[in-house]
C-alpha cells in the first residue's frame, strides 16, 4: 500500500483528526482540520432578497457546501451554502428577515 504524505495549504494547529489511521477515504474528504488564525469569513448575501429558512445554529460544525439558509429573491428559492469549512460562529439573520446585497448572513469561523 501506497504511502501519501499531505501538506497543509496554511501554517497553523491541527484542530481536528476527522480520518484515523486505517479508515479508507476518497478523494476530496478532510482528513485533518488545521486551525489557523481563527480568521472569520462572513457570508454576505449576493442579492437582496428575504430569508425563508436558517438551516444552521451558532456552533454548528459545516463542510464546504453545506446548505446555511434558503433566501427567496425573485420569486426563487436559492440555497445559500458553506464558501468554507469551520463553526457557525455568528447569524446575523433569522427566517422572514429582508436582506440586500452585500449584507452579512453568517460568519464561519
Amino acid at each position: 500500500m501506497a504511502r501519501i504524505e499531505l501538506e497543509s495549504p496554511v501554517t497553523g494547529v491541527v484542530w481536528k483528526v476527522a480520518r484515523g489511521p486505517g479508515t479508507v477515504v476518497a478523494a476530496g474528504d478532510a482528513v485533518v482540520i488545521v486551525e489557523s488564525m481563527k480568521m472569520e469569513i462572513p457570508v454576505e448575501v449576493t442579492e437582496a432578497g428575504t430569508v425563508e429558512e436558517v438551516l444552521v445554529a451558532e456552533g454548528d460544525q459545516v463542510e464546504e457546501g453545506t446548505p446555511l439558509l434558503v433566501l427567496e429573491a425573485m420569486k426563487m428559492q436559492n440555497e445559500i451554502t458553506a464558501p468554507c469549512s469551520g463553526i457557525v460562529k455568528t447569524i446575523a439573520v433569522a427566517a422572514g428577515d429582508a436582506v440586500q446585497a452585500g449584507d452579512v448572513l453568517l460568519t464561519i469561523q
